[in-house]
């Protein structure tokens, strides 16, 4: 049999020079931070108690923001990196248009989150290990299970608000550390602390709190008047700037791509969720992926707003929220990840234990519950993963060949 060294050198070569790319990159994605905000009076304190209704002062805000410690913009790298400003005062979710990755049906993923301030993790956990050195609430973790695509759930939630868990919970699992606080510059007990290492204790103003992430960046085109982004985007905001407005902390807003900020106006309704069923303003969106898969956008792009059993979007509920207290019986907690696509229902995508975190009572007072500020998708395997691995077997392919 004839030998093709050539070919075998070739790929080899090109394994290696794949192995060679750091794993670790540079942290460019994007994120926002947690403030105490108070636009209409009392309501709010923070995100460990976005209602107000523990008598504690609040453990906020980040003390990253600066004076006056609102939470409006999304920071690419650190907050001194590009800042988006979606709205202008608090943001409690946001991402980008995740359809835009077109994902096959068959894919599946890792979930990537933040957790605040008083939460933990089961034991084993990376956010157990964090929180056990008071430096948890500005990481970002990554579940060690993996998800089916949430596309193959459109269309089956039913009649009713509230549509159970889904196939793809109650699986189990656990997290590990994706991204320390450190690599995007952020305080833990007022200091930069790298994993592993103790932070100082925390109290009101202490520590940065990742309320968002997203794993896209924002940039600044010459002559523009902020950071955009060239994906539209999705966002909720905090229940004290909802009264502001007239609308609900469980609203989704967008901002269109290439476009700063607005005054915001709801591209999907909480009601189309299965959420504020007891009055507007009585949940809250603290996390949010959103799916635009129809044609995208809401009012402030001239779009048609979230499609029922088209649009798509795994999001989670902040402590306090109405719809946690009605399904306390149930487990359901601040530290689930929810399913909705915007036919009037929801559903149980993860439950807290399934990444690694315990669910507590989600009633009031949120005893040892978990709270997810942010969340994130990671398609498994990743891009780069599949490139190795194909290119791993070409190389073997070429060395039976020679054999």
């Amino acid at each position: 049999m004839i030998r093709q060294p050539g070919r075998r050198c070739a790929a080899v070569a090109l394994l290696i020079v794949l192995l060679s790319i750091p794993s670790a990159r540079s942290w460019a994605d994007s994120f926002s931070l947690d403030s105490a905000p108070s636009l209409a009076g009392s309501v709010g304190d923070g995100a460990e108690d976005e209602f107000d209704l523990v008598p504690a002062g609040p453990l906020a805000p980040s003390p990253s923001l600066g004076s006056p410690f609102l939470d409006g913009a999304m920071y690419t790298g650190s907050v001194a990196g590009a800042a988006h400003t979606p709205n202008g005062n608090t943001i409690d979710a946001f991402s980008t248009n995740h359809f835009l990755r077109r994902l096959p049906a068959s894919a599946n993923m890792k979930l990537d989150f933040s957790i605040d301030r008083i939460s933990t993790g089961a034991a084993g956990s990376a956010s157990a290990a964090q929180a056990a050195l008071s430096q948890q609430a500005g990481d970002i973790y990554r579940s060690s299970s993996a998800f089916i695509n949430p596309a193959v759930f459109v269309g089956t939630l039913g009649v009713g608000s509230y549509a159970g868990p889904l196939a793809s919970a109650g699986k189990g699992g656990s997290n590990k550390l994706l991204i320390d606080e450190s690599a995007f510059g952020l305080l833990s007990g007022g200091a930069v602390v790298p994993a592993g290492a103790g932070a100082g204790p925390v109290g009101q103003g202490t520590h940065d709190n990742v309320d968002a992430y997203d794993r896209r960046s924002a940039t600044t085109p010459a002559g523009s008047p902020g950071a955009v982004y060239s994906q539209h985007s999705y966002f909720a905001i905090a229940p004290s700037e909802a009264i502001t407005v007239g609308a609900s902390a469980a609203d989704i807003f967008d901002t269109a791509a290439l476009t700063p900020g607005t005054s915001p106006i709801p591209y999907a309704s909480a009601l189309s969720m299965g959420l504020d069923l007891n009055g507007r303003n009585t949940d809250s969106i603290d996390a949010l992926v959103m799916f635009d898969a129809g044609l995208v956008g809401g009012a402030t792009s001239g779009g048609p707003g979230a499609e029922a059993g088209r649009d798509y979007a795994l999001f989670s509920l902040a402590p306090g929220s109405e719809t946690l207290g009605a399904l306390a019986s149930l487990g359901i907690s601040a530290g689930d990840v929810f399913f909705t696509d915007f036919s009037g229902s929801f559903a149980v995508y993860a439950f807290a234990a399934d990444l690694g975190l315990p669910s507590g009572m989600a009633s009031f007072p949120f005893q040892n519950q978990s709270n997810i500020d942010a969340l994130e998708i990671a398609v498994v395997p990743e891009p780069a993963a599949a490139v190795l691995l194909a290119v791993g077997g070409l190389a073997l392919g070429v060395r039976r060949r020679d054999a």
